[in-house]
């Protein structure tokens, strides 16, 4: 049976003009149809070929890309650097646009440049027993045993001592040595494990170079420069393309076994700097009291003058001597910034000085002018003029305040007496008004 479905198969029994007749209709039938399919492939394959062109230019400008702030950028062409793969012009720093074509052609590698930290806390320490978890290194201390150098971290110092140390080394990855980098390092992960040993290196062989006690106070910057160019020599060596930028020592304790030793020359030291601060704070004291603001100028001009002195240089001392009789009269030490005035007891004393050489002065003056007016007398009649003098002489004695008379009859008698507790309150009261008095005179001469 034929199907009628299928236009390849075509069985008839009629004559020539009826087959003339079917061909006609079936072509009739197809030609639209074939039209249509062929319509539709045409724009279909117009569409796949516009929808090529923009997926290529999709293609061309997703290689187009910047670098952020912080990280460095290069370019791999199947696997290798673009441009001079052995200096810094094949790095990208940060800003853009730049264009690379796309994986698999090309590849970006970012690399970030911040500054990073690798912690160094059980190098260099020792291992803490499971039992002793919790405690602090004093309770540790008297539990404690020798150290198991299998264990055990530590560090030697210059004087054969052995010492605990944690650091916490900071470094980066250096811009322009980035193509050494992805080269010799590539993952973060590497380059923390070449940080730290070389740091560890570098750290070995600066503690070697001091003392314990260095090491207990901590390392200098000097010190600390030396434990850096060492372990920075190690990386270069190896072209890691990374930069230690510091090493910070963070903690530092001695063995545990040895702890109590170690902290009472702690203590020692620390009563040593105590005492040496209350000498201090005591001498300026002293010294203030002495001579105020001036006084280690004036110190320091009084052991000039011993020293020659002592190396018997005369021209030395007269010169100081001049100095210093020059700064007594002024009260004052001249230097650049301006005078410094001398205050203290030694201005006291100076001043104190000054006023009874200006009393000294006027009493011998006055006598001397008391004798000269009795001279015309003396030369006329001596004796008189020499009874009065006696007799002013003896009442101005036995008229004192300090003067106890003590009257007794002519007999033989025995007295047994004290002092006269009036008289001795007496003499203190006039001594402290002509203390008084002398200071009110000096101020007012000093000023």
């Amino acid at each position: 049976m034929a199907n009628p479905w299928n236009p390849y198969e075509h069985h008839h029994d009629h004559g020539h003009g009826d087959c003339d007749h079917d061909h006609s209709h079936d072509a009739d039938v197809l030609d639209p149809a074939q039209q249509s399919l062929a319509d539709a492939l045409r724009v279909s394959f117009g569409l796949l070929k516009w929808v090529m062109v923009v997926l290529m230019v999709l293609y061309v400008f997703s290689g187009v890309f910047t670098v952020k702030e912080n990280e460095v950028a290069v370019r791999l062409a199947f696997g290798k650097i673009m441009g001079d793969a052995t200096s810094s012009e094949a790095v990208l720093m940060p800003g853009g646009p730049y264009w690379s074509w796309p994986y698999p052609i090309n590849d970006v590698k970012r690399i970030k440049i911040v500054p990073q930290t690798v912690e160094l806390t059980k190098d260099f320490w020792f291992e803490v027993d499971p039992r002793m978890a919790g405690q602090t290194l004093d309770e540790m201390a008297g539990r404690a045993g020798p150290l198991n150098p299998e264990r055990d971290g530590s560090l030697l110092t210059g004087d054969a001592s052995i010492g605990h140390a944690r650091w916490a080394v900071n470094y980066r990855v250096d811009a322009k040595q980035v193509p050494a980098y992805l080269r010799n390092v590539a993952e973060s992960e590497q380059a923390q494990r070449l940080v730290s040993d070389a740091a560890q290196q570098g750290i070995v062989f600066a503690v070697a170079q001091v003392t314990a006690d260095r090491l207990n106070k901590g390392l200098n910057e000097a010190e600390i420069a030396v434990a850096v160019k060492h372990a920075q020599e190690t990386l270069d060596a190896i072209e890691s393309g990374l930069v230690i930028t510091n090493i910070n020592q963070t903690l530092t304790v001695f063995p545990v076994s040895v702890r109590d030793a170690f902290q009472a020359v702690v203590r020692a030291e620390s009563e040593k700097a105590q005492v040496i601060d209350q000498a201090r704070g005591e001498r300026t004291r002293i010294l203030g009291e002495a001579a105020g603001e001036a006084a280690d100028l004036l110190a320091a001009m009084i052991h000039d003058y011993e020293l020659a002195f002592d190396a018997g240089d005369r021209e030395k001392l007269a010169m100081i001597d001049q100095k210093l009789d020059e700064i007594f009269v002024s009260l004052s030490i001249p230097r650049v910034d301006g005078a410094v005035a001398i205050g203290g007891k030694v201005a006291q004393t100076i001043n104190d000085a000054v006023g009874y050489r200006t009393r000294v002065v006027e009493q011998v003056r006055a006598d001397a002018e008391y004798f000269t007016s009795l001279l015309p007398q003396y030369q006329e009649n001596p004796r008189i003029v020499m009874n009065r003098i006696w007799q002013n002489a003896r009442e101005a004695i036995l008229s004192g305040e300090e003067v106890e008379a003590f009257y007794t009859p002519n007999a033989e008698l025995y007295l047994e007496t004290n002092r006269d507790p009036r008289v001795a309150k007496q003499r203190i009261e006039r001594q402290l008004r002509e203390g008084a008095e002398r200071r009110r005179e000096a101020n007012q001469a000093e000023r």
